[in-house]
């Protein structure tokens, strides 16, 4: 065993479950690298997840009751160059997209959500198809240093493409199946950010949709970068 972690409560994404990209971090951070991060099964909220590594080199996060949550590989993460989004572009695109209870997906999503204490990430398009908010981390998401805690963007950068993705299928319930993250910089002073998530492949394979997302500071700096597989929940097989 190399560790535990868990999500609390709090941390919900999906209704009833943990939000993948926090997930991922914290699966990550246990290993000690990024990973090309699997996810299995919903993540349960307040239980421990145990993280073990395979004969085969892979790594494996389990609930309680040995079922696999989450599994990863350690691999190169391979950049989709997009252009840079400004802060004002991504202020009018946030502007563009209507957010309330009756058709958010997962209302109480510590990133996405509409509880005044989300992060709120609230995506809209952009005049190219593609989709942007911008996000300024609250004080909670802050280390004790001042700086913003990384998992922000692991976080905010999945629920920028689940919102993209799910806007391409008539607003479909997608859920994150695969989550591959690489941070460009670290000890990141707070501010503005631009958050941009774009098409990855050639659009939808049945229930299937590869994106891109990233996130840059004021100065236009890429802070972060992440592709994420996406399955519908509604789209017959």
């Amino acid at each position: 065993m190399l560790g535990t972690f868990r999500l609390e409560a709090w941390q919900e994404g999906p209704p009833g479950a943990g939000q993948g990209g926090l997930s991922s971090y914290l699966f990550s951070n246990i290993v000690g690298r990024d990973l090309n991060v699997r996810l299995h099964a919903p993540i349960p909220l307040e239980s421990d997840l145990t993280v073990d590594k395979d004969p085969d080199g892979r790594y494996s996060a389990t609930d309680p009751d040995r079922t696999l949550i989450l599994s990863g590989t350690p691999a190169d993460f391979t950049s989709h160059v997009t252009p840079r989004v400004t802060i004002d572009q991504a202020k009018s695109a946030r502007r563009r997209t209507v957010v309330h209870a009756g058709i958010h997906a997962a209302p109480n999503c510590f990133s996405c959500g509409i509880d005044r204490e989300s992060m709120g990430v609230h995506p809209g398009p952009l005049d190219d198809g593609r989709f942007a908010t911008d996000l300024t981390p609250p004080e909670w998401a802050l280390t004790a240093q001042g700086t913003v805690e990384p998992y922000v963007f692991w976080a905010a950068l999945d629920c920028t493409a689940g919102v993209y993705v799910g806007s391409t299928l008539d607003e479909q319930r997608v859920v994150t199946a695969n989550y591959h993250v690489t941070m460009h910089r670290n000890d990141i002073e707070p501010g503005t950010f631009a958050l941009v998530a774009f098409p990855l492949g050639e659009g939808w394979d049945g229930r299937k949709r590869w994106a891109g997302s990233a996130a840059f500071d004021a100065d236009g700096a890429l802070i972060a970068e992440a592709t994420s597989l996406w399955v519908s929940l509604d789209t017959p097989t």
